[in-house]
């Protein structure tokens, strides 16, 4: 037989580079993972069950890749079946829960957009609340938007009832309490479009991150079995000879 045709060493150097590779993806799925929690929470629109749900998974899937790039690198290094056939196990466990979570986002993305809208509208009436001000203030401020469809809609909640021909400070963006609609220059557009585009950008963002981490573990499984294979043959000719 020969040995060159068996010889696994210049595949070892492959699995390195793809470790490499799972290292960055494990990283990239542990920031995008706060990075979830930290969008919603800043949002405070979108129940945070599924902002955690997410994090925690993406959180988890990172530590496995972790995990498995380790049994990777020791495994080529040793050239060991035992330890490539554990990380093999593994990686078919994450790509099967990063499957079941990609399609998990894909179904309840929409219900989370169309959710934005009346939470948005709550903040409005709860606007005297100081939690519930802090948020419609920093959505109105950065997005550079006033209300949810316009700036009439402060019209109908209690703190419009009560501060006749005014708007919230964020809505002519700057950081007084009130601006008079007459005398000053306000956002018109409304936020609810903004905020639903935000929404839609951080999942889908976390879809692309996990099909990337999905294509990389399906090569990175390829490069394993192929190395199992040549460790075994080449234990075979090593033998015979």
């Amino acid at each position: 037989m020969n040995k060159k045709s068996t010889d696994p060493k210049y595949l070892r150097w492959s699995m390195y580079f793809f470790n490499s590779l799972y290292f960055f993806v494990a990283v990239t799925l542990w920031t995008l993972a706060i990075w979830t929690v930290y969008s919603m929470r800043y949002l405070a629109i979108v129940d945070e069950h599924y902002s955690y749900f997410v994090a925690i998974f993406m959180a988890t899937t990172g530590t496995l890749i972790f995990s498995a790039s380790v049994f990777a690198c020791c495994g080529a290094f040793w050239e060991n079946k035992a330890v490539l056939y554990v990380f093999i196990g593994i990686m078919w466990l994450i790509l099967i829960l990063e499957i079941a979570l990609s399609i998990w986002i894909f179904y309840n993305l929409e219900p989370i957009k169309r959710s934005v809208r009346p939470m948005m509208f709550d903040l409005l009436e709860t606007y005297e609340d100081t939690q519930g001000s802090m948020v419609v203030d920093k959505i109105q401020y950065n997005f550079e938007c006033c209300g949810v469809d316009s700036h009439l809609d402060w019209i109908h909640t209690q703190w419009g009832q009560e501060n006749l021909g005014l708007l919230p400070g964020s809505c002519c963006h700057n950081m007084f309490r009130t601006c008079n609609v007459s005398t000053t220059t306000f956002a018109q557009t409304g936020c609810y479009e903004y905020v639903r585009n935000y929404v839609d950008f951080t999942y889908s963002v976390d879809m692309t991150v996990l099909l990337f981490s999905g294509f990389a573990q399906v090569i990175g499984i390829s490069l394993s079995y192929t190395l199992t294979r040549l460790i075994r043959e080449y234990e075979v000719a090593k033998d015979e000879k």
